[in-house]
């Protein structure tokens, strides 16, 4: 049977605000962005979690660009090592020379990984100033480019040039932005975005509320929401389960792959396969019943839409995650026949008529442990 994706889980595009499309038009191409606008892409970009990233940039045409066969010119790095978690992140600054595959160039520190975003400093104030060392590999469309931060100095001064942390990158075809790893002196890892400075303006749509909406509705689409929904250790779980079950391997879970009680409850759309974003809002929806301080909260309250996620999060406290399980359209709003829909299905967890069982008299953990050998 054919399988005819349910309205469910259609994603809506949210394009890029008006307002953002004319604060980048007003930029030339190859013009830097104004010392107080560079500090202000810097202080968003640094509350980014940059093990997470998923890049906050807008699509571009890379036909015109050079799809980064030439590294030289001025970058700032993005980054966070291991030790600081997502709450110590590092800014750097460097400027690169390229002549065939040898690099050179110079650093600098814009914010210390440990130091408040309120350190931050412009680019002509950086600290620790050092040189750069590298070689750029050329690939068959993106590049990569292995280089070495040094501190100190090469001419003899009292402080002796060491190698203080190397970066491996690849670099992104459009030639602007390159993500990569870094490993310190220290021992100590992690990642690095690195971003060209006369691209910081790609990020000036991240400056204004609505620019940041779409962003996010860029950044976390379709199933992606769902999962950013719940809990870390709960959606490995899942993931573990789900592709245990899923014996031939098509991304579906049929009732005969994994006949758990629940399955024609969690089959939304009624097929005869159950998706992946099925089976997820199935976990978000079992978790909240099994729970019940949100219906006991909530259900008689008299609100039924919300016209955006922050007035949803204001009105519901501590139930953030569940709005991209009752934004079924992804407009960013909970209409009144979504918060209709999403009560009529939580209730069915409630629902004592329903099986607990099925054919076999096994219990869904009873299922789970036998198809996975526990």
């Amino acid at each position: 049977m054919e399988r005819v994706p349910t309205i469910l889980f259609l994603i809506t595009l949210v394009t890029m605000s008006g307002a953002a499309q004319s604060a980048q038009a007003a930029e030339k191409p190859g013009e830097l962005l104004t010392p107080e606008l560079e500090m202000a892409v810097f202080r968003h970009l640094n509350k980014e979690d940059r093990l997470l990233n998923r890049q906050a940039v807008w699509p571009r045409n890379t036909e015109e660009l050079d799809g980064g066969d030439d590294v030289s010119g001025e970058w700032v790095l993005f980054t966070t090592m291991f030790m600081n978690a997502t709450t110590g992140e590092g800014i750097m600054y460097v400027k690169l020379e390229q002549d065939g595959d040898v690099i050179s160039g110079i650093n600098g520190q814009l914010k210390h990984p440990f130091d408040p975003p309120s350190t931050i400093r412009a680019i002509s104030d950086r600290t620790l100033r050092g040189l750069i060392k590298g070689k750029w590999y050329p690939g068959n469309r993106t590049n990569m480019m292995v280089f070495e931060r040094q501190a100190g100095t090469t001419d003899g001064g009292s402080v002796p040039a060491r190698t203080w942390a190397i970066f491996t990158a690849l670099i992104a075809a459009d030639g602007r932005s390159a993500m990569g790893k870094i490993v310190n002196h220290g021992g100590y890892y992690g990642t690095f975005f690195m971003i060209k400075r006369e691209a910081l303006k790609d990020y000036l749509p991240l400056l204004e509320e609505e620019g940041r909406r779409a962003y996010e509705a860029k950044r976390l689409l379709g199933i992606e929401q769902l999962e950013a929904g719940l809990p870390t250790e709960q959606l490995h779980f899942s993931v573990q389960f789900w592709w245990r079950s899923d014996k031939n391997k098509d991304g579906y879970l049929s009732y005969e792959e994994f006949p758990h009680p629940d399955w024609h409850r969690a089959n939304l759309n009624g097929d005869e396969f159950l998706s992946w974003a099925e089976e997820l809002t199935d976990v978000a929806w079992r978790r909240l019943a099994r729970d019940g301080k949100y219906m006991a909260s909530y259900s008689a309250s008299s609100s039924g839409e919300w016209s955006s996620r922050s007035e949803w999060g204001c009105d519901r406290p501590g139930f953030d995650w569940l709005f991209p399980f009752i934004d079924r359209d992804r407009d960013e709003k909970i209409a009144a026949d979504e918060y209709e829909t999403f009560e009529v299905q939580v209730k069915s967890y409630l629902d004592e008529s329903f099986p607990k069982t099925n054919e076999r008299g096994e219990t869904g953990i009873e299922v789970y442990k036998r198809m996975t050998g526990q």
